[in-house]
């Protein structure tokens, strides 16, 4: 219920992704902002970097790489 501050970062970047594939851009890059503060915060680059780049371009599951 109270997740440790990296994961809840993990969780926003997450949510994001779900976000832009409902078409809710706003709402997804609020989502990623949010993750990349906290990865910022609590020393996580690969988050960070993730959440960076999905600001850049809406998340799709054909745009993914593994």
């Amino acid at each position: 219920s109270g997740p440790v501050e990296w994961v809840r970062g993990r969780i926003h970047l997450e949510l994001g992704k779900l976000a832009d594939l409902a078409g809710r851009r706003a709402e997804a890059l609020g989502e990623y902002r949010t993750a990349k503060g906290i990865a910022d915060g609590t020393n996580d680059p690969v988050s960070a970097a993730e959440a960076s780049r999905w600001l850049r371009r809406p998340f799709s599951m054909t745009g993914r790489t593994p």
